[in-house]
């Protein structure tokens, strides 16, 4: 087994948990080869986010991919889903050992 690693981008997604399968079938729609989401709580801009009850959960969103469709997938979370719904993604470069399941 080769252990050498390959360039892939992580689009991290931090939003409301109930638009979360909203914005799940919209990555998919778009391409993404497959997502994680976990559940998530913090504190931030928008104030503490418990997750005591759904309307104030969070979700964590993730998904390993090409660098050009990651751009594509956050460039229609700005334009689709910032302006109305509280969340936050970012994108890191990581590291696969294989690169053609991403």
């Amino acid at each position: 087994m080769n252990t050498q690693d390959h360039t892939r981008t992580l689009l991290t997604i931090v939003c409301e948990t109930l638009i979360a399968p909203h914005l799940i079938a919209d990555l998919e729609r778009l391409g993404a080869p497959g997502w994680t989401a976990t559940s998530a709580h913090g504190a931030g801009h928008s104030g503490l986010r418990e997750g005591n009850w759904e309307n104030d959960a969070n979700q964590r969103i993730e998904v390993v991919c090409g660098a050009e469709l990651a751009r594509v997938l956050a460039d229609h979370l700005l334009t689709t889903w910032y302006p109305n719904y509280r969340m936050v993604c970012w994108l890191t470069e990581v590291g696969v050992l294989r690169p053609e399941r991403f």
